[in-house]
């Protein structure tokens, strides 16, 4: 093969594996898997080579080739032993999980969200952080009980960072996407530290674009940053009936943060979009200016 010769005279082995890592993802774009496979194979990095493989896992799963998973999952399995403990493998384990999951492998799927939990409880440092990783890959692979066990294992989980924060609120919007209300509610009412209203926020928003309006209403109108309540109801109204839209839109606009609610008003009162608009154009400061920008592109699609 011509890029395992062209890899051969590369002398240093970090810059031989970094220049056979890009030659997967060209290979998955183009489709051929099973070349992609092969290359992935000389990659001698078990880091860069896991990465490659779940790429691929990812690539197949999304074309339905169940086969090529199932093949990529094998290899990446006995290569997740050699990798340090920590994030590298409770990411990889999880996204394949998913793979698996999404490729009706549910054997694999639940052998590898064990293995992802196994490995994230031993690591002492990012333990919290690494166990809602893989509640997303749970949450992703159908198993919403499994999500919410992990998250509660300790009973309550406090957020310090956004990446952690930005993962639960995809868990309670997989499981809002699923109808389960109750439990997405539970997993929430046990997060604790200043990321959960910016969680709750995100919650709203998913229960509005998932049709559970009232859910939605009572989430946005229980956050206590103006902000945040505002930004959830511009939401709620966009997906909202007609005749409510203008009404939850003043609501929010009277709880403050006018700028997040600007696109839902160009969509649903374009007549006081224009009007707004026109005003900031007459408006001569600096505040206007910098608030101009904001309303130039959402009056534009009017």
């Amino acid at each position: 093969m011509l890029a395992h010769t062209i890899a051969d005279a590369i002398i240093e082995s970090r810059d031989r594996d970094q220049a056979l890592s890009w030659l997967p993802t060209v290979l998955c774009r183009l489709d051929d898997l099973e070349v992609a496979r092969r290359v992935a194979g000389m990659i001698r990095s078990p880091d860069l080579r896991m990465a490659t493989l779940v790429q691929i896992a990812e690539t197949a799963t999304a074309d339905g080739n169940a086969d090529i998973v199932g093949k990529v999952i094998a290899e990446a399995e006995d290569l997740a032993t050699t990798l340090e403990t920590g994030y590298a493998r409770v990411n990889a384990l999880g996204r394949l999980a998913a793979a698996a999951a999404a490729s009706s492998l549910p054997g694999m799927a639940e052998q590898l969200l064990e293995r992802a939990a196994a490995a994230a409880r031993v690591d002492p440092l990012m333990r919290d952080q690494l166990i809602v990783i893989v509640g997303v890959a749970a949450a992703k692979a159908g198993r919403l009980d499994l999500a919410e066990a992990l998250l509660g294992e300790r009973g309550t989980l406090r957020i310090s960072l956004s990446s952690t924060a930005s993962d639960i609120a995809e868990i309670l919007g997989l499981m809002i996407q699923q109808d389960d209300v109750e439990r997405a509610t539970r997993v929430l009412d046990g997060v604790i530290g200043s990321w959960r209203p910016h969680i709750q926020k995100r919650l709203a928003e998913a229960a509005a674009q998932a049709g559970n309006l009232t859910a939605a209403e009572k989430l946005a109108q229980s956050l206590e940053d103006p902000g945040l309540q505002a930004s959830a109801l511009a939401v709620l109204a966009a997906a909202s009936p007609a005749h409510a839209q203008r009404s939850l839109l003043c609501r929010a606009l009277i709880v403050g943060g006018w700028d997040s609610c600007f696109v839902v008003m160009a969509r649903v009162a374009p007549d006081l979009a224009k009007r707004f608009a026109d005003e900031l154009l007459a408006f001569d400061s600096d505040a206007g200016s910098q608030h101009l920008a904001k309303v130039i592109k959402p009056v534009l699609a009017i």
